[in-house]
């Protein structure tokens, strides 16, 4: 991929997307992911970030007169492809870019050892914390 389409995905990222943590509750235990999505009412882009990335595209309609809108997303390893391909370029994302990079990061690299449960449970959920916060709508 050309620099100038890593730089504008990023763009795409900073402006139309979402990075962030999601947890999957199973009774009082949850698993964490990382998860990269962009909506956006052009097909097109979602596509081409599909076809770039990976992931998949899902598509939409709200009540109303809306126009038919397009959703791209990406988790996991995949998303940490993407997240370390184009953060050198985020500004407004960088910072749920980094937790992001750190928790899926920190995850690929515990595979296979043995590590306590409870202390990764903790970090996890701080991380979540952290990015609920950054993520956060409103005033």
């Amino acid at each position: 991929m050309k620099e100038v389409d890593i730089a504008y995905v990023a763009g795409i990222v900073d402006g139309e997307g979402c990075i962030g943590l999601n947890i999957n509750k199973i009774g009082e235990r949850g698993s964490y992911r990382i998860k990269i999505s962009v909506s956006n009412t052009n097909e097109w882009l979602c596509q081409w970030l599909y076809l770039s990335f990976g992931g998949c595209v899902s598509k939409s309609q709200k009540a109303g007169n809306r126009k038919l809108q397009w959703q791209w997303f990406i988790s996991g390893n995949k998303a940490l492809s993407c997240l370390n391909t184009i953060y050198p370029y985020l500004h407004i994302k960088r910072a749920q870019a980094e937790i992001a990079i750190k928790y899926q990061s920190n995850r690929c690299h515990k595979r296979g050892r043995r590590q306590s449960v409870r202390e990764d449970n903790v970090l996890a959920e701080a991380q979540y914390i952290l990015m609920a916060s950054l993520n956060k709508k409103g005033v």
